[in-house]
């Protein structure tokens, strides 16, 4: 087996990984120190909104300068798989009609408690990497099927 080789995905092809998935992480500034949370999430047309509680979670995303969000899959035994991330600001969805949208969603948390607020990400950067265990040939995605 030849090394793996690592590709960058286009913006597109980010998007369609993420509207893949469940579950992302968020990382965040707090006291001016990383910290990264497992959240569940939906796509809402070009941004993600991130169902949560409050606490330190809601309140750094909101109050820092700004947020990441990461999503990927690996397969460990091939030495394949993708990542991705979005670099963006995030705000708390208020209002009745916003709420009502995002509910639509129907995000469901994994763990206990109470998960009644949404956090919305506006991209400002999306990106992506791949990598492939063929020389040459884009990683197969665990669906099966390549995004192109």
């Amino acid at each position: 087996m030849s090394s793996p080789e690592l590709h960058e995905l286009s913006e597109n092809q980010c998007w369609r990984l993420l509207g893949r998935k469940k579950v992302g992480r968020l990382a965040v500034s707090i006291e001016n120190r990383p910290d990264i949370f497992p959240v569940n999430y939906q796509l809402d047309e070009e941004t993600i909104v991130v169902r949560t509680g409050a606490g330190l979670k809601l309140a750094a995303a909101t109050l820092g300068v700004g947020v990441a969000f990461e999503v990927d899959a690996l397969d460990e035994m091939d030495h394949t798989g993708w990542s991705v991330v979005v670099h963006g600001s995030a705000e708390e969805v208020a209002g009745t009609e916003e709420l009502i949208d995002v509910d639509r969603l129907l995000i469901e948390p994994w763990s206990r408690g109470v998960k009644n607020r949404y956090l919305r990400i506006t991209p400002s950067k999306v990106t992506g990497r791949q990598i492939s265990s063929e020389p040459g040939k884009p990683a197969s995605f665990p669906i099966g099927r390549e995004l192109d």
